[in-house]
């Protein structure tokens, strides 16, 4: 049996269990995707003050009225301490995409920069100041996507704190593709693992505990699923569970886990 198999089988198996826990939230105000804010895409929590990080779409054509920040900084309690529009470039069509934090409190963020006429995209892992306003470094992700769907790719991207490594997902549409790439945080590849397809993440988290890898994934159009994957002796992700997540509601596919407590947010 190959990997892809052994995977898909896996999942399907896993797929009745269920996750139990005690969850807790808090709302956000004004709503993300009203007028004064915009849609959501990334979720990084500090290992130093569990201040909460989230990232928005705010391109230049959505101003006025709304989208103007796309950097937003809550205390652990949810009260909002702070939003920004970063300096980065994303053109008229680009966005701050999902997030992680390195050690030090250091900011990674995967930006897309959209431009409309000609039509042109560029994927980037952008280290930044955690106000947005300083850029750090940059390093490109354009040699690993099939620029064709550029568009339309999907990129998930978290920090190994054990290994000091960005563990990026990129799911291609275009070639039913899903591929897991370890990174130095200077933008090094290091190792590459292909995935089964449909297992393709919206965001991944690493486990400091466990030093397992967790990825959260829509199953269709029904509920979101929460896969857990081992490092085997080998140095591949092997699939380990799978959650189902209907019983803390319905999450934005943004998701990070607390270095400190080991709580999912």
């Amino acid at each position: 049996m190959n990997k892809s198999t052994l995977l898909g089988t896996i999942t399907a198996y896993l797929l009745v269990a269920s996750l139990s826990v005690n969850a807790a939230g808090f709302d956000v105000s004004p709503p993300f995707g009203g007028a004064e804010t915009s849609v959501t895409l990334g979720l990084a929590l500090n290992p130093i003050n569990e201040n909460v990080i989230i990232t928005s779409t705010s391109p230049p054509e959505s101003l006025p009225p709304g989208g103007a920040d796309n950097l937003w900084t809550f205390s652990p309690s949810g009260d909002l301490l702070g939003s920004n529009r970063t300096t980065f470039d994303l053109g008229d069509l680009g966005w701050l995409g999902t997030a992680t934090f390195g050690n030090e409190s250091r900011l990674f963020v995967h930006t897309v920069f959209g431009r409309k006429s000609p039509l042109f995209i560029t994927t980037d892992v952008v280290e930044m100041s955690q106000d947005g306003y300083t850029i750090h470094s940059a390093f490109s992700l354009d040699q690993y996507i099939n620029t064709e769907y550029s568009y339309f790719i999907s990129v998930s991207i978290t920090y190994n704190s054990t290994d000091d490594l960005l563990i990026v997902g990129i799911y291609d549409p275009g070639i039913q593709e899903y591929v897991l790439r370890e990174f130095t945080t200077d933008g090094t590849l290091l190792h590459t693992f292909n995935v089964d397809v449909n297992l393709a993440s919206r965001d991944l988290a690493f486990d400091a505990a466990t030093g397992n890898l967790f990825s959260v994934r829509l199953d269709g159009n029904r509920f979101q699923l929460l896969d857990e994957f081992t490092r085997t002796p080998q140095g591949e992700y092997q699939l380990l569970n799978t959650y189902d997540l209907t019983s803390v509601g319905s999450p934005t596919g943004a998701m990070d886990i607390s270095r400190a407590t080991g709580l999912f947010y």
